[in-house]
Parts: structure tokens; C-alpha cells; sequence
């Protein structure tokens, strides 16, 4: 209809008037069809969002896909465990200041006078100081905190910001008494405390395990600083990269499911298997004994699912409604 398309002119002109000639289409096609791909794009994105996010299932995963993947990478867990609370306190400290920062410039644009616009131009400056004074900087300032989780592009938040979940939500908080607190809680609501634990989980994950290979490579290995950030490069997936425009859309209408990971992932299992076969294959069979579902790289790259029959699993609608299914409530009663 716009006439912004691959196919030439006759061939798009062609497709349209056969559309438009179908009874239930008819001259408003466009109207329906545009609704339509909205509506399931929607649909998508939220199961998406209960899927990376209010399931908690990607948080546990990624968890202990973390901890595998550092372990064949010979990082000791103990090394693990007593820098995952320092770094998360780091992050956490960081965001606050940043927000602190917006609310000081706004301050320095209302204030009329010299004087307090340079105080608070000087706060801002030893915030700055203090973040530099961090042992995650150097990660940040080399732009390694990715913000968009597995999955979860630019439109697909804004949509997860949208009309339908908007009004769910608001509905839930109508209620009477404690049942408003039950039904945000039961459909974990953005602003419960459940949901914005769940969603730190998964945003911080791979940053704080990033911090501590960069720690690992330059405090026990030795490996300089840029060196150790070009390994981290390799060694964790970078969600911001832009997927073509034909995989971004199949995403955005739910018939493939999750590719970056399965994709991007295959080159960082052919390094572990090069360069640390022994420890990739102790970590991954002490995984297969305890039992722990723990998606690494190895084990969840497109030629591995592909090979045990699992791709299929990530192409299709049928995740729709599994996904639905995975609300945390559900999964705990079912």
C-alpha cells in the first residue's frame, strides 16, 4: 500500500487488488490488516515479556548459564560468589546516581542564580568521580551494560508498555482492598516489588558476570585491560546488535522465537571447545548431574538444538501458548 517494498510495482499492485477483492477485506483490507499485525505483534511482545521477565525462568537460567560458562572458562565459584554481591551493589549505585544527575541538570536549567547553578554543577561533577572510582567502570565505559534483555527489542518494550497490559493492570488496581494487591501481584504488575525483582534479575545477569571475567582476566590472569575487554566481546552475546530486517519481523510476529542466543552463540562454543575442552566438559557434565537446566552455549546454539531436535521448539506460534502458561503462579500450581 505505502509503495516502500522489495517487490516491484506490478507484482505489489497485483497482490493488493487481490486482497482488497477478498468479501471480508474488501476497500478497508489496509485498516484490518494494519490491526491485525498490531494486535499479534502485541500478543507476541507480551508473551515475551512473561516469558524473559515475569516467568523467572530466564533469570534462573541465565543464572546458571553464567556460572557454567564462567566455570569452563576456569573462573573458581568461589571467585564467582564473592564478587556477585559487590557488583550488583556497584550497578545498582550507578543507576541511582545516574538518575540523580538528570534531576541536578533540570535544576541547573530552573536555577536563575550563578552561584547555586555551580554547586550543583560540582555535585554532578563528584558523582562523575565516584563512578569513575568503581570497579565496574571501565565496563560501562566501554558501553558492555546491554539494557534490552534476550529477545526484547526497542518495539517490543513499547509495546509492552501498551493499551491492553496498561488496562490490565489498571483494572487490577481497581479492585477492592486486598484484592487489588492479589491481582497486580497474581498478574506480577510493573510496579510490584515482585516484577522489578524479577526484571533487575535478568537486566543485571550478564553485566555482573562480565564484571567478574574482567576481574578474573586482568587481577589473576594478567591480561591487560583492553585485551581482557576484547575476550569479554567474545565471550558474552550483545543483544544491541540489530538483527536483519526479515528476522526482526519473523521475531515480531512469533514465528521464530529467541535466535540471537542460538545464533550468536555458535562461535563462543567452538572457542570453548578449542581453547578449554576439560573444563567445558566437567562443568557441563556436573550441570547434567545436579540436574540444573542451565542453557550455555554449548549446549543451546542453533546446530546443537538442531541436532537434538529442539529448534523447533523456537520456530512457529506454539510458544504463544506456552508462554502464557509460564506466569510464575501457574507454574508453581501446575
Amino acid at each position: 500500500w505505502t509503495g516502500k517494498s522489495r517487490l516491484n510495482d506490478e507484482l505489489r499492485e497485483g497482490i493488493k487488488e487481490v486482497i482488497m477483492a477478498t468479501p471480508f477485506l474488501g476497500k478497508d483490507a489496509f485498516k484490518y490488516l494494519v490491526g491485525a499485525e498490531e494486535l499479534l505483534q502485541q500478543v507476541v511482545s507480551e508473551v515475551k515479556h512473561v516469558i524473559v521477565v515475569k516467568s523467572g525462568v530466564i533469570l534462573v537460567a541465565n543464572t546458571l548459564a553464567n556460572v557454567v560458562q564462567l566455570a569452563t572458562r576456569e573462573v573458581p565459584i568461589s571467585y564467582m560468589t564473592q564478587r556477585t554481591r559487590s557488583k550488583f551493589s556497584e550497578i545498582e549505585t550507578y543507576l541511582k546516581n545516574e538518575d540523580l544527575k538528570v534531576k541536578l541538570r533540570y535544576d541547573i536549567l530552573k536555577s536563575q542564580s550563578k552561584s547555586e547553578k555551580k554547586a550543583i554543577q560540582a555535585r554532578i561533577e563528584a558523582i562523575d568521580e565516584a563512578n569513575r572510582k568503581m570497579s565496574i567502570w571501565p565496563l560501562l565505559e566501554a558501553n558492555q551494560f546491554t539494557t534490552i534483555s534476550e529477545g526484547l527489542t526497542d518495539s517490543d518494550r513499547a509495546l509492552m508498555d501498551g493499551r491492553f497490559m496498561d488496562w490490565v493492570e489498571k483494572k487490577a488496581g481497581e479492585l477492592p482492598g486486598g484484592l487489588a494487591t492479589v491481582a497486580r501481584y497474581g498478574i506480577v504488575a510493573k510496579d510490584t516489588a515482585l516484577y522489578q525483582g524479577l526484571a533487575k534479575g535478568v537486566q543485571y545477569g550478564d553485566f555482573i558476570s562480565k564484571a567478574i571475567y574482567y576481574d578474573f582476566l586482568t587481577e589473576e590472569r594478567g591480561v591487560s585491560p583492553e585485551d581482557a575487554m576484547l575476550k569479554i566481546d567474545q565471550e558474552f552475546i550483545n543483544y544491541d546488535l540489530n538483527d536483519s530486517r526479515a528476522r526482526s519481523y519473523l521475531e515480531s510476529i512469533g514465528l521464530t522465537w529467541f535466535m540471537n542466543f542460538k545464533l550468536r552463540s555458535i562461535k563462543i562454543a567452538l572457542d570453548i571447545i578449542r581453547n578449554n575442552p576439560a573444563s567445558a566438559l566437567l562443568s557441563l557434565s556436573t550441570a547434567n548431574v545436579l540436574n540444573l537446566d542451565a542453557g550455555s552455549p554449548v549446549l543451546d546454539n542453533v546446530a546443537s538444538v538442531l541436532g537434538d531436535g529442539r529448534l523447533g521448539y523456537s520456530i512457529g506460534p506454539g510458544m504463544i501458548e506456552a508462554g502464557w502458561n509460564l506466569n510464575p503462579w501457574v507454574n508453581l500450581t501446575s
